[in-house]
């Protein structure tokens, strides 16, 4: 025994060993400490590299009824160093059947020793091609968990690798990995990860992706069971410039839909509370999932806070049911089930670059076009405190009014249309969307004018009564033709009874509106009014409008851009809070 310079010996008290390194438990407070937690236990042999000839390990312990010997054995032969995993192992107390039972599942290259007495020991290592016969049976048989859970596990780490750049993610991605390589399965894949070819330099799409993401200043949740499992690491490596706050759901840390509005972008999880099933309600219950029913509620509270679904699996019922529920974006959380290969890695981790910035440039488009609605709709909402209840009323159906107008812009703005239709049938949405906040103006009028018993029109601006109309200077028009026709002969022959037209007063809108702009807008009024007056030339010249192929200024639907509606919402709104 002289001849050995070290024997690592793990709770037994032999007096041959030169070191005794302890085992470390999960739980070391509790009375039975299992589960043993094999890879920080030997990651202790690091420290004594160079001095070790050999190590002894205990077959069984007393009171330990879970410790597995063979748990330990398999993770030293998986240790991912070249002369650690090849090191000649004693294993003491095998004089059960339980334990040689164990020892000849796998031929681990061990001497067995009944008791703990020791009286020779063999320092040769075992060779390259016994340790790969022993690595290749290892940690084949997967976790109990399915491919979700696998990819919970797995995933977050595979993502951050193609993330690590430059490094930066070292110690993150150290923490993930020691945790990983307590699971032997695991284990096997990081060991076998060292033997994929890399891929020769990063595509310069995806440095653009990724720096575009890192230069925003975003608030990102991230809502996912398995957050701390090092999800909220990999993502905050993409949103580095980013306040991004993780909400775990299997804890009280759940996510406030009431503060969905504050976000710029939410990540969500399919899975916060369900186990994985292999029954018909993987295909017919997705709908009643938690990660649904949770976008839903944030959906609800505010239709424009992009939110990217986000699960492990890749079946085409999870796609349509997160799209279905209001789902800006869809990704795949990788798994081992799915593919290894560092191809593999980098087009799935491409892929949620691509998603990221997708939704998030169409976000940043239409996002602020709800949020100006929204002001304008609390705005009135907290200054309808007339005592008038008639005045009330009347404010009330114009918020009603503004209300659905919304929800018309949001069926039309909130999904971004495919370059196929609007090449082929142009920006229909921006055309709609456009037209339908050019009808603001209505309830403007409808909200400032005031007309007394005499007739007489009065604009009603922060309380003051301006009169803007006599009942004899308003513009009175009756279409006489109209009326000609209606009580033509070839309509009485039918039976119908005729009732004629009351008298039609109309108010000139433009007019009004820019009294509105003069109040409102000085000294800048005049900029104001040349651009209603280009706005209202847009909307005037569009062919749903006023159509016809003989107009010579006709306005295409390609032509109207979003700064056409963001403008047009900016007078609106300027209006509208300042009445």
């Amino acid at each position: 025994i002289g001849e050995i310079l070290m024997i690592i010996s793990f709770e037994i008290d032999l007096k041959i060993a030169d070191k005794t390194l302890p085992i470390i438990w999960k739980h070391p407070n509790s009375q039975i400490k299992t589960p043993v937690l094999c890879h920080q236990t030997l990651l202790q042999l690091m420290d004594y590299v160079d001095e070790i000839k050999g190590i002894i390990i205990p077959g069984v312990i007393p009171q330990q009824i879970d410790y597995q010997v063979n748990y330990i054995l398999d993770h030293l032969r998986l240790l991912d160093h070249d002369v650690l995993n090849k090191l000649p192992i004693g294993v003491t107390d095998t004089d059960s059947d339980d334990i040689l039972e164990k020892l000849y599942d796998h031929d681990y290259g061990v001497m067995q020793f009944s008791k703990r007495e020791i009286d020779s020991f063999d320092f040769e290592p075992i060779k390259d091609n016994e340790l790969q016969k022993v690595i290749s049976i290892i940690g084949n048989k997967k976790p109990d968990t399915e491919h979700h859970g696998l990819a919970n596990e797995w995933g977050q780490y595979r993502l951050l690798t193609q993330l690590n750049l430059n490094g930066e993610f070292d110690d993150e991605l150290n923490e993930i990995r020691q945790n990983l390589s307590e699971v032997r399965y695991f284990k096997k894949l990081l060991l076998n990860e060292k033997k994929e070819s890399p891929i020769n330099g990063i595509d310069s799409r995806f440095k653009l992706l990724l720096n575009n993401l890192r230069d925003k200043k975003l608030n990102v949740a991230i809502i996912d069971d398995k957050v701390k499992n090092g999800w909220d690491k990999a993502y905050g490596a993409i949103f580095q410039n980013s306040d991004v706050i993780s909400f775990d759901h299997s804890t009280n840390n759940k996510f406030d839909t009431k503060t969905s509005s504050d976000f710029d972008l939410i990540i969500l999880d399919l899975r916060l509370e369900e186990e994985v099933t292999h029954d018909d309600s993987e295909i017919f219950g997705i709908e009643k999932m938690s990660g649904i029913k949770l976008l839903r509620e944030i959906k609800t509270c505010d239709p424009s806070v992009p939110v990217i679904m986000c699960t492990a699996s890749n079946k085409s019922w999870s796609y349509d049911a997160a799209i279905n529920a209001g789902a800006d974006g869809f990704w795949t959380k990788e798994s081992p089930d799915f593919g290894m290969s560092l191809d593999y890695r980098f087009t799935n981790t491409l892929d949620l670059l691509n998603v990221c910035v997708s939704v998030l440039e169409w976000s940043n488009k239409v996002r602020p076009v709800f949020k100006k609605i929204d002001t304008i709709i609390q705005f009135l909402n907290k200054n309808n405190q007339s005592n008038d209840s008639k005045e009330k009323l009347k404010q009330l159906g114009i918020i009603v009014s503004l209300e659905n107008k919304r929800k018309l812009i949001a069926s039309l703005l909130l999904r971004e249309p495919s370059t196929y239709l609007e090449d082929t049938f142009g920006k229909t949405s921006l055309v709609f969307a456009f037209i339908t906040i050019w009808s603001f103006r209505n309830d403007i009028i409808s909200l400032v004018l005031l007309e007394n018993n005499n007739g007489d029109i009065f604009v009603t601006i922060r309380g003051d009564k301006d009169k803007v109309f006599t009942k004899e200077n308003r513009l009175y028009k009756l279409n006489q033709e109209v009326d000609q026709i209606v009580n033509s002969k070839n309509v009485n022959k039918l039976g119908d009874k005729y009732d004629p037209p009351k008298p039609n007063w109309h108010y000139d809108e433009t007019t009004i509106i820019k009294y509105l702009v003069h109040k409102i807008f000085e000294p800048s009024a005049s900029s104001v009014i040349k651009q209603l007056r280009e706005l209202g030339n847009i909307r005037n010249n569009v062919d749903i409008i006023h159509g016809g192929v003989e107009k010579q200024n006709r306005v295409f639907d390609n032509d109207i851009k979003f700064s056409n509606i963001y403008k047009l919402l900016d007078i609106y709104f300027k209006i509208l809070t300042n009445l």
